[in-house]
């Protein structure tokens, strides 16, 4: 019991010097104690071999195990409950030049873009593969977007099939063009206000401006989530999206429910296009994206687009 005390109370007078040095608030510093209270594998590994060579004897060896259990439960649940109270900085709705989130990055025409690639020595280029009619259209609208913010170019490919004439019917299917789609209704699920996820809804707002369409940006919160945390992220995610540029955005639903997943895909059923942010994460057979993600791209029934940036 001694060791499991001496254990939380210096946890907690080191986390207390830092909310004195740099002014945290009480949730944010009971978060950052809860968060370095778990103490299992490398404590079970000292603890045997200090066991074997009998520098500590059965006694201590039984309390390392009980701080163990005991941290190791209750580290998960004190960050649950305490991580759930950080307020969204309001900060996040402020436009600030060095966030990089700003509709300028995705403006039309940006002639400081243009300049700077005409000093590059490739110029921008985005190949877009020609094969399905069914998504051709889709692929170079989007593809034009990126082109023009850009300043670069878009280079077409399509590769059709060898045939013994070149004046084959199926030939002639292949180099055949789509036709337009109609795109009417956007969703843009929106977790947090980090300039990766800005990026994405700065996207669909320029997709839906040349699609004549609207989006509608969901967030779906734990149930548990204090109203008045909600209420502050979607005041700062208002106005953050008011802020210049394309006004395609015409609703910012909140919605409270542990499944997000199921969440998303039922509101989809109205929708033409998902736009959804590819978070990918490397893991011993490869690279993959969230979980969330996945299920939705499996079961949604409308057109997803998944968004993301390239690890450089």
């Amino acid at each position: 019991m001694a060791i499991l005390v001496g254990l939380v109370l210096s946890k907690f007078v080191g986390v207390y010097g830092a909310k004195l040095a740099y002014r945290y608030s009480w949730d944010e510093t009971l978060t950052m104690w809860s968060l370095c209270l778990p103490h299992v594998a490398a404590t079970l590994a000292a603890a045997i071999v200090a066991r074997r060579v009998d520098l500590i004897n059965d006694a201590v060896f039984n309390g390392v195990i009980v701080l163990m259990v005991v941290t190791a439960i209750a580290g998960p649940i004190l960050t649950r409950q305490f991580a759930s109270q950080l307020a969204v900085s309001a900060d996040l709705s402020k436009p600030d030049a060095n966030e990089g989130f700003h509709l300028t990055d995705w403006s039309y025409g940006d002639q400081t873009r243009r300049q700077d690639q005409d000093n590059l020595p490739h110029r921008f280029t985005i190949v877009v593969p020609i094969f399905n009619p069914q998504v051709d259209q889709y692929l170079v609208e989007t593809a034009v977007l990126l082109a023009h913010h850009e300043a670069g170019q878009i280079v077409p490919l399509a590769i059709a099939r060898s045939y013994a004439h070149m004046d084959d019917p199926i030939l002639e299917d292949d180099l055949r063009t789509a036709e337009p789609a109609n795109i009417h209704r956007i969703l843009v699920p929106v977790r947090d206000l980090m300039p990766k996820t800005i990026h994405t809804v700065r996207f669909a707002q320029l997709f839906a401006d040349a699609h004549h369409a609207v989006v509608t940006l969901i967030h779906v919160s734990d149930p548990r989530t204090p109203k008045a945390q909600i209420a502050q992220f979607k005041a700062d995610l208002a106005a953050i999206v008011a802020y210049n540029g394309p006004q395609t955005v015409d609703r910012i639903k909140m919605i409270a429910h542990d499944d997000v997943t199921q969440t998303i895909l039922r509101i989809a059923n109205n929708f033409d296009l998902v736009i959804l942010r590819s978070k990918r994460r490397r893991i011993a057979g490869g690279l993959m994206v969230s979980d969330v993600t996945t299920q939705l791209v499996r079961e949604l029934t409308c057109s997803p687009v998944l968004f993301g940036e390239p690890h450089l």
